[in-house]
């Protein structure tokens, strides 16, 4: 299982996300801490670099991650919600 790790900028962008956002926010977080590599490439040309995954109902929500296999850690790099 891979340990989830937001900083405080990060932090501040889940604070301010409205209740169903959240909850589906924290949907995802499970399935970064059990397959982040699911989620997709933000350059292709660089697959091991930053991913991205779409959460939410309507898929309004994006999560900039990077997975950091030697240490099993998701490195949760920025949050947007768009609904």
């Amino acid at each position: 299982m891979y340990r989830i790790v937001v900083d405080e900028r990060v932090q501040a962008q889940l604070a301010a996300l409205p209740v169903d956002a959240l909850s589906a926010y924290l949907e995802l977080r499970s399935t970064l801490e059990t397959v982040p590599h699911n989620g997709r490439p933000l350059n292709p040309a660089v697959p091991d670099g930053v991913l991205t995954f779409t959460f939410g109902p309507h898929r309004e929500g994006l999560v900039y991650y990077l997975v950091l296999e030697f240490d099993e850690r998701v490195e949760v790099l920025d949050v947007q919600w768009l609904g």
